[in-house]
């Protein structure tokens, strides 16, 4: 699952960013107006994280712009104090949920995980690929029927592959699937997730196309 947050205080963005992370989401931050908007038309997240501090009216005209422009991803509000004309306002402008500061991380990833349950229960996406069953929103993965466990990392890596099991992915490709625009330490870590998966599911599983990527057998 990927997930935008577009936040200007970078302390801020830097506690909730990790938080999401840990939790298995690809997350990406943008702190202005101008590159929030490019990111939310030119990439699909499943999640939007909108602090109302842009300041408050370029927030909601870009939460507006979203709407308008097709954008369906549910929209969770943050901000510094809790006046109703301002959620109100964001509620009728696009927005799913609000939570104000100081952010209890739990209950932002509860009521993450709440939206996008809602959200796939009318549109669920089951990926199948000879043995393999994954569940995007169940965060669930089978081998022949039965549930394999996989790290948040590997899930990411094999939901790259299964979209498109007969296409050659580059690492480069993998890498913005999984993590986004983050900074992240990267040297070799895709074929680390490979290398882990195929003890899991088989050696023979995922295909190298050398010079080129990876795809499924």
């Amino acid at each position: 699952m990927r997930l935008i947050l577009i936040e200007r205080n970078g302390t801020e963005a830097q506690a909730v960013l990790e938080s999401m992370r840990r939790g298995g989401y690809t997350a990406d931050w943008k702190s202005d107006k101008s590159s929030a908007e490019q990111a939310l038309t030119r990439e699909n997240y499943d999640v939007v994280l909108l602090a109302l501090d842009l300041p408050y009216a370029a927030s909601i005209e870009l939460l507006i712009t979203y709407r308008k422009g097709g954008g369906t991803a549910p929209a969770i509000i943050l901000t510094d104090h809790d006046q109703s004309h301002e959620r109100i306002h964001a509620l009728y402008a696009g927005a799913d949920d609000h939570m104000t500061r100081p952010l209890d991380l739990d209950e932002l990833s509860a009521r993450i995980h709440i939206l996008l349950r809602r959200r796939i229960g009318h549109k669920r996406k089951i990926l199948r690929h000879r043995n393999f069953m994954l569940d995007a929103a169940a965060q669930e993965f089978k081998l022949a029927g039965k549930p394999l466990y996989l790290t948040p990392r590997e899930f990411a890596v094999m939901h790259a592959l299964m979209e498109e099991p007969a296409r050659v992915l580059s690492r480069a490709e993998i890498e913005h699937k999984i993590y986004g625009n983050a900074n992240e330490e990267r040297t070799n870590t895709i074929q680390v997730y490979v290398n882990t998966l195929r003890r899991k599911i088989g050696e023979d599983e995922i295909l190298t196309v050398r010079g080129v990527g990876y795809r499924l057998a």
